[in-house]
């Protein structure tokens, strides 16, 4: 019955799609975050939606190109693009088959396009927002709830198959909503929905604690530490803070507060990390430093609570990493480089399938030039938020762009801190929240240019060029 009702649902809204573009873009959100066909059952389990949805709404875009907006021309648009280019540079001299993750990411961007083209209005922008906030958030609910009635007994994962299924890939993805659903509560004017979205918001955050991710754990601690900083209650939300603490670390499994204490415990830079960047190790990686760590696929998917090799796992990711970034400092390994196969190559005693880190998968697979790229482009777009807010501060029309601004910083920040050991470097979601602050800085100079300046006041002895200041004209 679900898959009868999707593909209907689905397919019934592409010609509206064809007319609509925009609509298009929603769809494309709605089931690119939520995956709603991995809530199915059958034949809609593994139907590829989102392409019809992107072939109809790229044709609607061609058929009303008039219509259209154009791509802002700005740095931070042109280091997007750039990044994208230079992936395809790495994955020309790619040292492992890249084209499938290559191909991944340029669907990602043929809808950044389409976004750029089509929404280009408050109301268009809040309601994309709202439908990537709750379609990632709509995982984040559900595992809340259950966090609470399974007393944290499981861990709590994304959708099957998605860009964030892994248990850690689903703490991130969480930390970049929990802020947009405060956001959404700001731009409601009903006393029920902003509750809703309040609850949301913390049910989304609990999820995070009931995903045994230590790194989404760091992040959300960053994240709540960010909004006591800036908060004027400083005191009412330190009480609130000290009270639920207790809670939910006593409502949390032993092996939970096991896990979550050993992160301090393990956090120790080993002497042997240390040794890796000497010159005399640099580039002799026959002789790892790293102990000899043999693991099948099997268990290096399942959680580990007791053992460190969930950290030993990301020093040797690191190193490899490192090491491939030295070897190929232009174009680094490409696509799909952590992989059993580079792993022999650069670390044979090691047999490792991760990255552990979105910075350090980014310079293992794109080198020094592409990881330049990519920190350049996160650094250009947290300065058009900051473009934004100090744009909108004195006007009260614009408070919403400068409110959508501040909490798609604080998500990024989400990104950048629990990304230090999680790798999800080509997600979509943080591509596409630097697309949305770029269109949301050209709705902000569209509409200051439509307020009036009011005119001067006429001065007694106005000026002639030529002539002296403050004289009568004769």
């Amino acid at each position: 019955m679900r898959d009868l009702f999707l593909t209907l649902f689905v397919f019934g809204m592409l010609p509206v799609a064809v007319f609509q573009p925009y609509v298009g873009v929603y769809l494309w959100a709605w089931i690119s975050y939520m995956n709603p066909h991995r809530l199915t059952w059958s034949f809609a389990y593994d139907f590829r939606f989102n392409f019809f949805v992107a072939v109809t709404t790229i044709a609607g875009i061609i058929l009303f190109w008039k219509k259209t907006s154009k791509i802002p021309r700005c740095f931070t648009t042109y280091l997007l693009f750039g990044f994208l280019f230079w992936t395809t540079v790495s994955s020309y001299f790619s040292i492992n088959y890249p084209w499938t993750h290559w191909q991944q990411l340029v669907k990602i961007y043929a809808m950044i396009v389409a976004t750029f083209l089509v929404i280009d209005s408050r109301k268009k922008i809040t309601v994309l927002v709202a439908i990537i906030t709750l379609s990632v958030g709509f995982f984040g609910v559900k595992g809340g709830i259950f966090t609470i009635t399974t007393g944290g007994n499981f861990q709590v994962v994304g959708p099957a198959r998605s860009f964030f299924s892994d248990n850690n890939m689903f703490a991130l993805a969480e930390l970049m909503v929990v802020p947009m659903f405060l956001f959404l509560r700001s731009e409601s004017k009903s006393f029920w929905l902003r509750l809703s979205f309040l609850v949301m918001s913390m049910l989304s955050a609990l999820s995070i604690v009931g995903s045994y991710s230590r790194g989404g754990l760091v992040g959300l601690v960053v994240i709540v530490s960010y909004f006591w900083l800036r908060s004027k209650a400083k005191i009412r939300i330190a009480a609130i803070i000290f009270f639920l603490v207790p809670i939910v670390f006593n409502l949390m499994a032993e092996r939970w507060q096991e896990r979550m204490i050993s992160m301090t415990e393990k956090f120790e830079i080993p002497q042997e990390l240390t040794e890796l960047f000497t010159p005399k190790e640099l580039f002799d990686v026959s002789n790892s430093p790293f102990p000899d760590v043999y693991k099948t696929e099997e268990e290096e998917s399942e959680p580990s609570f007791t053992s460190d090799s969930s950290f030993r796992g990301r020093l040797d990711a690191w190193e490899l990493a490192w090491l491939v970034a030295l070897d190929r400092p232009f174009y680094g390994g490409g696509f799909n480089t952590f992989h059993y196969n580079v792993f022999r190559r650069y670390l044979p005693n090691v047999q490792r399938r991760a990255a552990h880190s979105l910075y350090f998968q980014v310079l293992g697979e794109h080198g020094f030039v592409g990881f330049g790229f990519w920190m350049l482009m996160h650094i250009a777009a947290y300065r058009v938020r900051n473009s934004i807010i100090r744009m909108t501060r004195k006007v009260p029309d614009l408070l919403w762009a400068s409110e959508l601004a501040r909490y798609i910083g604080i998500s990024m920040i989400g990104y950048y801190v629990g990304g230090v050991f999680l790798g999800l470097a080509y997600f979509d979601l943080p591509l596409h929240y630097i697309s949305i602050l770029i269109i949301l800085r050209v709705i902000v100079k569209r509409e200051l240019a439509k307020i009036k300046v009011p005119p001067k006041e006429p001065t007694m002895f106005p000026y002639v060029p030529g002539q002296a200041k403050g004289l009568p004209i004769s």
